[in-house]
């Protein structure tokens, strides 16, 4: 194990809480990496306004899940927490679904 590594054990309550949060860039675009550390390659970036899920967390990084406009697919990566805010938590399927297509809509550049 690399000495920047460590492991994260998550429970399965947790698990279930951070598969109903959505956040949202705040002002500024957030740089998406492979890995939560500031070296790591560049893979996207996120617009403010832009919603992504939240899939686990390494420190001050959170890794996410986000709609990639150029591959027309949901990719994940890692986003330094600053630039987000919790908006809210969704409670069933539907408000899931509207929260994939709000991702959708929103366009990269």
């Amino acid at each position: 194990m690399d000495s920047k590594e460590r492991t994260t054990i998550v429970t399965e309550g947790e698990q279930e809480r951070r598969q109903h949060q959505v956040f949202v860039v705040k002002d500024r675009p957030a740089l998406v990496r492979s890995s939560p550390y500031s070296r790591s390659t560049v893979l996207s970036r996120l617009e403010s306004g832009q919603s992504v899920k939240p899939v686990d967390e390494h420190g001050k990084w959170i890794e996410v899940e986000y709609f990639d406009s150029l591959t027309e697919n949901y990719e994940v990566g890692w986003v330094l927490k600053k630039y987000f805010r919790r908006v809210r938590q969704t409670s069933n399927p539907a408000d899931e679904a509207s929260d994939r297509a709000q991702c959708a809509r929103t366009v990269r550049t």
